[in-house]
């Protein structure tokens, strides 16, 4: 800009006063042009340092927010963990007793073959012992048919006793009647 002035004040007859004060004016305008250009700069580096220091200040208070979020729910989260844990206790212990159970259940199911043993000759000998009772109520029905039998031979001579009590009766009375004119004679 300069050497244009200059060629420009060299092409012209000005005064070495008047040709300063155009150069000073030149540089007074570049100086204007650059504080100007400056400030605007400026202003541009004022709102991205602001919006900088904005986004900054957002994301430490977010990081606030999560840490205090993550603090309030750390109780929380440990006696979830503590209840995991005491459930996981409890399910160990409980497995434990399973297993107990289990070998104890095998060390009885090896007695099985035995048990079983013991009880077919248990169910043959109350086969037997079936068997034995069929007999015995055969022989019941049969001596309830002789007892029958002796009802009515016992109720025969029953009536044959009290028929010859009749008649033995009958006698009396006739041997009375006959015996009464011998009662006269003596």
């Amino acid at each position: 800009m300069m050497n244009q002035a200059l060629d420009k004040v060299s092409t012209s007859s000005l005064s070495r006063d008047e040709l300063l004060m155009g150069i000073n004016e030149k540089f007074q305008d570049a100086m204007d042009y650059r504080l100007e250009m400056n400030i605007r700069i400026a202003k541009r580096m004022t709102i991205v340092i602001r919006g900088i220091i904005l986004v900054s200040a957002i994301l430490l208070i977010s990081f606030f927010m999560l840490m205090k979020i993550l603090t309030e729910n750390t109780n929380a989260i440990n006696q979830t963990i503590n209840t995991i844990n005491t459930h996981f206790t409890s399910m160990t212990m409980d497995l434990s007793e399973m297993r107990q159970n289990v070998s104890s259940m095998e060390k009885n199911i090896q007695v099985m073959p035995t048990i079983i043993k013991e009880v077919k000759g248990i169910t043959s000998d109350v086969l037997l012992i079936g068997e034995s009772f069929d007999s015995i109520v055969k022989n019941m029905n049969h001596i309830n048919q002789n007892m029958s039998s002796i009802d009515r031979d016992m109720l025969f001579m029953t009536n044959t006793v009290k028929q010859m009590d009749t008649t033995v009766h009958n006698i009396d009375v006739d041997v009375n009647n006959l015996s009464s004119p011998i009662k006269f004679y003596r």
